[in-house]
């Protein structure tokens, strides 16, 4: 191959790279308008699902909702406004409470008590993250973990109406 070929041939590997750098720049185009749509699409059927609001909107409305099941108490976003917690107060002014993220299935277990010196109770306040739970409080854990995770999915699946302005519990 002489010189004037190789000249050409890298003309023309030249033009066919740029013919391809324009190809590439169409479908990035393409792509990015395919993006755009799918992240409107996303939105209006995130509005859909939460009475035509946002998720952390609608997670904003449903905050401080209160509702009981048997023993406990279940407070949607009292620690965050995707969190829940379960409480439970049982003997001597011992709360227990699980709380966490709605959609994990994991939580934390504080359990306490203020000081009452009329009764003569001292304060006393323990944490456990699921992985420590004493084997005493184990089952009472899982139970609570259970309501926790089915309020949670109520949670994600825009099962609560929001509250109106001025309405507190439920």
């Amino acid at each position: 191959m002489n010189v004037e070929e190789m000249k050409l041939k890298i003309a023309q590997l030249s033009s066919r790279s740029e013919i391809l750098g324009d190809k590439i720049e169409e479908l990035h185009q393409e792509k990015y308008q395919y993006e755009k749509e799918i992240m409107d699409l996303n939105e209006q059927l995130e509005r859909l699902k939460y009475f035509g609001m946002r998720q952390y909107q609608y997670y904003e409305k449903i905050r401080n909702l209160t509702f009981y099941e048997g023993k406990y108490k279940i407070v949607i976003g009292a620690m965050g406004n995707d969190s829940i917690s379960v409480e439970i107060v049982e003997e001597d002014d011992l709360k227990v409470v699980v709380y966490g993220s709605s959609n994990i299935n994991t939580g934390v277990m504080n359990i306490y008590r203020d000081a009452n010196y009329q009764k003569g109770t001292k304060p006393y306040y323990r944490k456990y993250y699921s992985q420590d739970i004493p084997k005493s409080r184990k089952e009472q854990f899982e139970e609570m973990l259970a309501i926790k995770a089915k309020y949670g999915k109520m949670m994600v699946d825009a099962e609560f109406e929001p509250k109106k302005e001025g309405v507190e519990e439920r």
